[in-house]
């Protein structure tokens, strides 16, 4: 025992064993630590992504929704201006032109009432288009 303890003595001095194995099992948990991290950080980006996306995609929505009340508004308009110009179509010839004009400025409904009207003026098809269901209704319809 004595010469195993003198041989020992002889050696250099020993480093700590468990050094190196300590010292990369630390850096192998700093690495997955700072993997975790990175997936988190990812992941947050992912989400922010997501919103902003959603974000523009609402805002174009709503954009849209307003482009299309504006083409609704604009059109109720001029309908309501050709309506107002009716009382004045009292023949054939004023009927054309009177489609005339709404045809330039819609074709499709100018169309519709020509297929409608058959193409000739009628007394109570420029009454019905000229006015609201209401006011057509109490004109026409006796009430008791």
């Amino acid at each position: 025992m004595a010469n195993q303890a003198i041989a020992l003595q002889s050696r250099a001095p020993q480093s700590n064993f468990l050094g190196g194995a300590v010292q990369q099992n630390a850096q192998l948990i700093n690495m997955m630590s700072q993997q975790r991290a990175a997936a988190r950080q990812a992941a947050v980006a992912q989400q922010e992504m997501e919103l902003a996306r959603a974000a523009e995609g609402r805002a174009v929505t709503a954009e849209e929704r307003a482009a299309r009340k504006a083409q609704q508004e604009y059109t109720v308009g001029r309908v309501a201006y050709f309506r107002d110009q009716l009382p004045s179509v009292k023949d054939d010839v004023s009927w054309n032109n009177w489609l005339g004009r709404v045809g330039q400025e819609d074709p499709e409904y100018a169309d519709e009432l020509r297929r409608a009207s058959g193409g000739r003026y009628d007394a109570d098809f420029v009454n019905r288009v000229s006015m609201d269901a209401k006011t057509y209704i109490d004109k026409t319809i006796a009430t008791p």
